[in-house]
């Protein structure tokens, strides 16, 4: 670089001509302008774009790209003004230890720095969404798994340079892998509830407080852990289950629930006229129509039973507690059995009737 700046004359002097390590002045010259001309492009650089994308980021108010701004100018320093060193270097002629000993420092100083700035970005963006979150036991597993993630990324980060420096590595992956298959099936179970913890805080079947059914066991989740789940019975007992097996079971969340369906099935007696029987569905529709928050839907004769007349009525009530859902449900049965008593309908009940043939045609007494 030095030919493009001094004369040749000067070039060609007896004291640049010298050599010191098997390099001459010059080169050495030549290696130092190298070095100060990619420092100053590199403060250029900071002076001018990195400034402009800070204050493109303020304005986009981009969370994640002030912080990887903000790393760069940190972590990213030394690979800076290392790598400038670097390659100002290698112009020189150097020996092959020499040579190999930079060629390992530079992959140790790189290989370091990027695995630092891809720990801080992935904590990072873990902990964004731990402030999103809004259930505490999801922020709490999400932050018990950052030290995993930042062992398997410094592991792999270690990989790579024993990789990068001639050392085999199969037996040392496959003994971590004999190792680790080992470990799996010792704690198989344990790990199993450990996965089913995380499927049911990412995938929230339901949260803690949610009235759940699970195989026939209706209650409140009170606790959601790593190992199992505790269900609190709507008879007041509390039910335990692994985590394994909630997410191999059938779960219904009526929590979730926007509205509740109800059924009514009944029955008059077959003594009934014809005309009360077409009264009926008008008697329910008007008894439900009447209830705040209840949506009709239909009303059917739907059979001809053992000993009554069967009708079916479908509503819906625009609820999800349980509670409301029941006094409304009762609501409208004490309605309808005061409209019944009115209209002077019977409901039916078991009833049976025998009828004796005299086959003697004697009487009977």
């Amino acid at each position: 670089m030095l030919q493009y700046i001094l004369n040749e004359n000067i070039l060609k002097s007896d004291f640049l001509q010298n050599k010191f390590l098997g390099n001459r002045v010059v080169e050495y010259l030549d290696f130092l302008v190298i070095f100060l001309f990619f420092v100053l492009l590199i403060k250029l650089f900071r002076a001018t774009v990195l400034v402009l994308l800070h204050k493109f980021a303020k304005k986009a108010q981009s969370k994640v790209f002030d912080f990887i701004l903000g790393k760069i100018k940190k972590l990213l320093i030394p690979i800076e003004y290392f790598g400038v060193f670097y390659f100002a270097f290698k112009t020189l002629k150097l020996s092959n230890y020499v040579s190999k000993g930079l060629d390992v420092v530079a992959l140790l100083i790189v290989v370091y720095y990027v695995t630092r700035f891809v720990v801080a970005l992935v904590d990072f963006l873990i902990e964004q969404k731990i402030e999103k979150s809004a259930a505490p036991s999801k922020a709490s597993v999400l932050r018990a798994i950052i030290p995993a993630i930042n062992i398997a990324l410094w592991a792999l980060g270690i990989v790579f340079i024993l990789s990068n420096l001639g050392f085999n590595i199969s037996a040392l992956v496959a003994g971590l892998g004999i190792g680790g298959l080992a470990i799996a099936l010792a704690g198989q179970k344990i790990l199993g509830d450990l996965f089913s913890y995380v499927s049911i805080l990412i995938d929230k079947p339901f949260e803690i407080g949610d009235s759940i059914l699970i195989d026939g066991n209706w209650g409140t989740v009170e606790y959601i852990g790593i190992r199992s789940t505790r269900l609190r019975s709507l008879t007041g007992e509390l039910h335990v289950f692994a985590n394994s097996d909630i997410t191999a079971a059938r779960i219904r969340n009526y929590t979730k629930m926007k509205e509740r369906r109800a059924e009514i099935n009944f029955g008059v007696v077959y003594e009934t006229p014809l005309e009360k029987l077409r009264e009926i569905p008008q008697i329910i529709q008007s008894v439900i129509d009447g209830i705040e928050k209840v949506r009709f839907d239909r009303v059917h004769f739907r059979a001809f039973g053992a000993f009554s007349l069967d009708f079916q009525a479908i509503f819906w009530v625009e609820d999800d507690n349980l509670k409301v859902f029941l006094d409304k449900q009762q609501e409208i049965l004490y309605k309808i059995f005061d409209e019944f008593k009115k209209h002077q309908i019977n409901f039916a009940y078991p009833t049976s009737k025998v009828f004796l043939e005299n086959i003697n045609n004697n009487d009977i007494n």
